[in-house]
């Protein structure tokens, strides 16, 4: 039976392209225009990118993982940039200076 671990992947924040460049590295994976596949026969993750004005990018994500993503954002030179998560279904912890938050 395999072992539930975790999967780490460090990523500078900004712009939705920084994700879907750290989890092309992490993952592999193909890029299809503004969408990024990653499939294997134990999971798969799609991500699709879309800028719709200057400064604003969605990252819509599928994700069907068995193990658990933590996510580690390194700060850009915009703290202005803002960050939003949208659960359809499943659970995401985010720690903000060591405090750790449910969304």
């Amino acid at each position: 039976m395999e072992q539930r671990t975790s999967v780490h992947i460090k990523l500078k924040e900004g712009e939705a392209t920084n994700y879907m460049d750290a989890f092309i590295d992490k993952f592999g994976g193909k890029i299809y225009e503004n969408r990024l596949i990653v499939e294997s026969a134990k999971n798969g993750l799609q991500f699709s990118y879309y800028n719709f004005i200057e400064e604003f990018d969605l990252l819509v994500a599928q994700i069907n993982f068995p193990k658990e993503i933590i996510v580690e954002r390194m700060p850009d030179e915009r703290p202005d940039y803002y960050h939003f998560n949208m659960i359809n279904q499943g659970q995401i912890k985010q720690n903000y200076q060591d405090s750790l938050k449910y969304t």
